[in-house]
């Protein structure tokens, strides 16, 4: 699983997803090198990654230049990581939130979601 920054580690970890790499550390104020987009575009072609993720808080430009370099395609669907979604964007709790990354993710990656309905969401 790539994403913009590391802020999706503990998803990969809990769920057992790798991460060979990140555009950015942990923090949204970091800048990435040349180098270090040079690197995530190969590491995202050596593990066949079919798909890589943009987050709603960032901006997408770089990460949708690394996925035109390594030919795989960004995600339609951004990740939610610093904050809840926007009213009407199915991502306006944190249970919906969480849904709505799993989901992205699950489909991105090349799984299958079945819809459930749950009382609260």
């Amino acid at each position: 699983m790539v994403t913009t920054h590391d802020a999706f580690q503990y998803f990969a970890q809990t769920y057992g997803l790798t991460v060979p790499g990140t555009l950015i550390g942990l923090s949204t104020e970091e800048q990435p090198s040349a180098q270090t987009a040079k690197n995530l575009a190969q590491a995202i072609k050596a593990q066949k990654i079919p798909t890589i993720f943009t987050e709603t808080t960032l901006n997408p430009q770089l990460i949708r230049a690394i996925a035109q370099e390594a030919g795989v395609k960004v995600s339609p669907q951004e990740l939610y990581s610093d904050s809840l979604g926007a009213p009407g964007s199915g991502a306006e709790t944190y249970i919906q939130m969480v849904v709505a990354n799993t989901r992205a993710i699950t489909l991105g990656l090349g799984g299958q979601v079945t819809e459930f309905t749950a009382a609260g969401l």
